[in-house]
């Protein structure tokens, strides 16, 4: 089974998003923060193939050098507040995807499909920045 590692401070969003990469296959190990992110990661005895982190989070880019790294291959998916909206610098950002509207259905919906596709290499061209 694949591996993930989320960062972000909405819990709720977490586990939601958790339950998404599971069925695309993924482990997902969830973190409040970097420095819990970190923690994890001293537990976690298979690598990580996918982060998805939320840039504007205190050491999120370091974070992201420093399992650059340990695991070349990896992907990063940044987290975005909101469509249009300015964000922190994450580098070796595979793609950018902004939060869903968790009061909009249809929002979510999207969101879910175009995670999965790209996930799962279904779209040979995903998009860089999904709402």
């Amino acid at each position: 089974m694949k591996t993930a590692l989320v960062v972000d401070t909405d819990l709720g969003f977490l586990f939601w998003l958790a339950g998404l990469l599971a069925a695309a296959g993924y482990q997902a190990y969830p973190a409040e923060s970097v420095a819990d992110a970190e923690l994890l990661l001293n537990r976690i005895e298979e690598g990580i193939e996918l982060l998805v982190v939320d840039p504007r989070l205190y050491r999120a880019a370091d974070l992201a050098v420093n399992l650059r790294q340990i695991q070349p291959s990896i992907i990063i998916l940044a987290l975005e507040p909101e469509s249009g909206a300015s964000s922190a610098e994450l580098p070796g950002v595979k793609a950018r995807l902004v939060r869903p509207d968790p009061a909009n259905e249809s929002s979510t919906l999207v969101w879910r499909e175009n995670l999965l596709k790209h996930l799962t290499g279904a779209d040979d061209n995903p998009p860089i920045l999904w709402q």
